[in-house]
């Protein structure tokens, strides 16, 4: 009987932190469909072969609730914003297990448009805590439905603990376009004191189009943070990996 030797790729080279303190390592990815043939297992191989990251975000999971126990990672807690009553659409984050985290209900919403999830972080060799928010925003929806709501939804977590937020997830407008609805989206960022991190390159290209549609948005300045925009065959959209430092963290 012959085997076939396989390998993929390793995230490795982009998580260097040049011997600096880095508070947390975050990896994102709109993976368009987890439940697909091989999608879980080409993750895992990516992820065995790394450094551990200390969250992995999801959207476009199209998982079932009743799938769940079958895309647990070891040494991971999963949460999940599952989208019912139709395909598409859904959240998952891995939570390291050496972190603590708390699933903000009140603040989680999931409709046929849109799906908002926000978890506060904290770990205990750190004093820094984190408030991190995925969107998942589809490319039907309306956008000017979309950013109401999304002000709205920004406006509840004002009322949080103000620790460092992070705002990452698909939100489909592209900001490599100078459209109303672009600026007028980092506009309403700006109002509550968001910066985008990053700016420079797409996160889904295709033979027809360049589009920045994937997003980062940091709550404090963008030099605590280092993100790699990764070509991967997990999907049509880009991987993103976000190293964050500050002065207040401590090796752990």
């Amino acid at each position: 009987m012959f085997f076939e030797e396989t390998s993929c790729p390793t995230f490795n080279d982009y998580v260097k932190t040049d011997n600096l303190s880095s508070c947390l390592k975050l990896l994102y990815t709109n993976i368009r469909s987890i439940r697909q043939t091989q999608k879980f297992e080409d993750l895992k191989c990516r992820l065995d072969i790394s450094p551990k990251f200390d969250i992995i975000v999801i959207v476009e999971s199209w998982l079932k609730e009743e799938e769940q126990d079958y895309f647990q990672l070891k040494d991971y807690d999963l949460v999940t914003l599952n989208r019912k009553g139709r395909v598409g659409g859904g959240i998952m984050v891995y939570v390291h297990a050496s972190w603590q985290s708390d699933l903000t209900t009140s603040l989680n919403t999931v409709n046929a448009k849109h799906q908002f999830l926000t978890l506060h972080l904290s770990h205990q060799n750190l004093s820094l805590n984190y408030h991190l928010t995925v969107v998942y925003n589809p490319s039907v929806s309306n956008i000017s439905t979309f950013l109401l709501d999304f002000s709205n939804y920004l406006s509840s977590l004002i009322q949080t603990p103000k620790d460092e937020r992070i705002l990452i997830g698909d939100f489909n407008i592209n900001l490599n376009s100078d459209s109303q609805q672009a600026i007028e989206y980092l506009s309403i960022l700006d109002s509550f004191g968001y910066t985008l991190a990053n700016h420079k390159f797409p996160t889904r290209i295709s033979d027809t189009s360049s589009t920045l549609l994937d997003h980062i948005f940091l709550s404090s300045t963008i030099n605590q943070a280092h993100i790699s925009n990764i070509s991967d065959d997990l999907s049509d959209h880009n991987v993103l990996a976000l190293i964050y430092f500050n002065l207040l963290c401590q090796n752990y």
